[in-house]
């Protein structure tokens, strides 16, 4: 017996073997790389507003998509206890308005856990769901919540109505600024479930976008179509990112998408707003920018249009 030819069935084997090796490897690493970054814990800011719980529907969809555990949360606005001092009665605030307070907090802990109890009936086939108290101050509600996110893959959080607190906001801006993990903004309102299928992306070369598209790889890798959206701008520096060099990027993660320029208008916001609508996306994909000012959060422009007048989900990190 001498050394084995081509033709022999058995070198046939292995030759194909090794030629099917890294193929294989690749496979294996795209599985446990898809692994690692699965969306597996959510979070849902729930706002007990009428029979219908906006956000709810998306939030229990995405969950079961993802065959992720959904913690849903209340907030329950306590209060300051250096009020209900002798020095605050003696400078006019009565018993009364204290206790009516703790009545209101008791009140709406009781809604809240309803509301849940309503919510747990709707639960998919194969979800967990639990429900959590954020007791809070109207002052410290962007430092908890934020908090509280960085426990989580991903948060979801509905635009508080423009008739609430003025407090409401800093749910939103807590999550994203103080958390460093991404969250789903929901539209005023938003009903139905969570339809991923076509995918925006906001792609300037900044930091939060870059943070914005590594965390939404779960979701882009299941969509349909993923754009990439560039606003011309002269003004980007040469060593960021352009967007021929994300596409190869994310073409290495097994997300094929399509490149759009459009150019360079006065209200970036409005223009991206345009393009969505035109590309039927069904999510958008940005970084949030903004900064602090006297511990008040002033966001970016461009991130506090949109937030405003998007018709869509969004997906933000910071």
């Amino acid at each position: 017996m001498g050394v084995l030819s081509l033709k022999n069935p058995l070198s046939l084997f292995f030759s194909a073997l090794y030629a099917r090796a890294p193929a294989v490897r690749r496979r294996s690493r795209l599985k446990r790389r898809r692994k690692e970054v699965a969306i597996k814990d959510l979070l849902f800011h729930l706002e007990p507003e009428g029979p219908e719980f906006p956000g709810s529907e998306f939030a229990l969809s995405l969950a079961q998509a993802h065959g992720a555990h959904l913690t849903v949360a209340s907030l329950v606005i306590q209060y300051p206890p250096q009020l209900a001092t002798p020095a605050s009665f003696a400078g006019g605030l009565e018993f009364g308005d204290v206790e009516s307070v703790v009545k209101f907090a008791e009140e709406y802990r009781k809604i809240a856990r309803e509301a849940f109890a309503q919510l747990s009936k709707s639960l998919p086939a194969g979800v967990s769901a639990e429900h959590r108290m954020i007791e809070s101050f109207p002052q410290t509600i962007g430092e908890d919540c934020g908090r509280l996110a960085r426990g989580f893959d991903l948060s979801i959080i509905p635009q508080p109505s423009p008739l609430g607190p003025d407090y409401a906001q800093d749910i939103v801006t807590g999550a994203l600024f103080g958390s460093a993990r991404p969250v789903i903004v929901l539209p005023r309102g938003f009903l139905g479930p969570a339809k991923l299928t076509k995918a925006m992306v906001c792609w300037d070369g900044g930091a939060p976008a870059t943070k914005a598209l590594a965390e939404s790889l779960p979701l882009l890798e299941r969509a349909e179509k993923v754009e990439v959206v560039c606003v011309q701008d002269d003004g980007q520096s040469p060593g960021d990112p352009n967007g021929a060099e994300i596409l190869r990027h994310l073409e290495r993660h097994g997300v094929a998408a399509v490149l759009c320029e459009i150019p360079s208008a006065k209200d970036e916001a409005i223009a991206l707003l345009d393009r969505a609508a035109e590309s039927r996306a069904d999510f958008l994909v940005m970084g949030a920018y903004g900064h602090w000012r006297l511990r008040e959060l002033i966001f970016g422009g461009t991130t506090q249009r949109m937030l405003a007048e998007s018709k869509l989900p969004i997906f933000m990190a910071h």
